[in-house]
């Protein structure tokens, strides 16, 4: 039985969820924030996942990173040491996709090597009238930039786990293949 323990960062512009995604992911769906505050600096929620078909568990350490431009400079020093990033854009707000060119930008300077990175549509619950970037342009764009893609909806805690379970699974194949490497 292994356990082990990784730092993800979620990253994104502001009010597109990143909060709600966190919270819903931490209380399996039960803690839906009714109001919307203003995330100061990053927020901290820690959650154990099981790999299945084996023993292991993964202990994910979630920093939900503000999007807000006033803590520009102070979010980089959050995000030392992260080995995973879920970016985050609101499928009703153009402007939130426009900026994950950004988000990916500061996510490779802050690490300095390559890390696993999921990009998540989130409100994919909304009204079609309101959906402003289309399911495939987001899937086209995680290709183009070799990332895996998740469309979820925090307010009814739909697809919220997979791309946590997704990172996770991740970190545990990288731990077994380096200890692989080391045994032999």
């Amino acid at each position: 039985m292994v356990k082990i323990r990784t730092k993800i960062s979620v990253l994104g512009d502001k009010c597109v969820g990143k909060s709600a995604i966190t919270q819903m992911f931490h209380s399996d769906g039960r803690n839906y924030p009714k109001n919307y505050i203003m995330t100061n600096g990053a927020a901290y929620i820690s959650k154990t996942v099981q790999i299945q078909d084996t023993q292991d568990s993964v202990e994910l350490f979630v920093f939900d990173i503000s999007g807000h431009d006033l803590y520009t400079d102070i979010i980089k020093d959050y995000m030392v040491n992260t080995n995973m990033f879920i970016i985050v854009y609101d499928c009703t707000n153009e402007q939130s996709f426009r900026n994950l060119s950004d988000w990916l930008k500061m996510a490779f300077k802050i690490t300095q090597r390559v890390v696993p990175i999921v990009l998540v549509a989130n409100k994919s619950d909304a009204d079609e009238s309101m959906i402003k970037i289309k399911h495939s342009e987001g899937k086209m764009f995680a290709r183009s930039n070799g990332i895996q893609f998740f469309s979820l909806s925090a307010l009814n805690y739909k697809g919220i786990k997979e791309p946590f379970e997704y990172l996770a699974k991740v970190m545990h194949k990288s731990y077994i293949d380096k200890v692989k490497t080391l045994t032999y």
